[in-house]
């Protein structure tokens, strides 16, 4: 099963209030001392901005595989709409 619940934060603090202690919670587990063998911490979500980063700058990587069968689709489908 599953639990939803909804919070008007500001019934409790302002918004600037709230990121401000959201951005100290983030710094204290970024800066909590390292298991052995890890680099860094990371939270949820860091992985895939990294990729949604990186492939905005260098593009998404497809093999070589996936282009050809994509070649292939597309003349199929070119070729259903060319009148005979």
């Amino acid at each position: 099963g599953h639990f939803l619940i909804a919070i008007d934060i500001t019934k409790y603090l302002t918004i600037k209030h709230y990121f401000e202690r959201i951005d100290q919670l983030i710094g204290e587990i970024k800066h909590s001392p390292l298991q052995n063998n890890f680099d860094e911490i990371l939270l949820p979500g860091e992985i895939r901005g990294r990729y949604a980063e990186k492939y905005s700058r260098e593009g998404i990587p497809v093999s070589d595989e996936t282009v050809a069968g994509l070649a292939r689709v597309s003349v199929l489908a070119t070729n259903a709409r060319t009148p005979s």
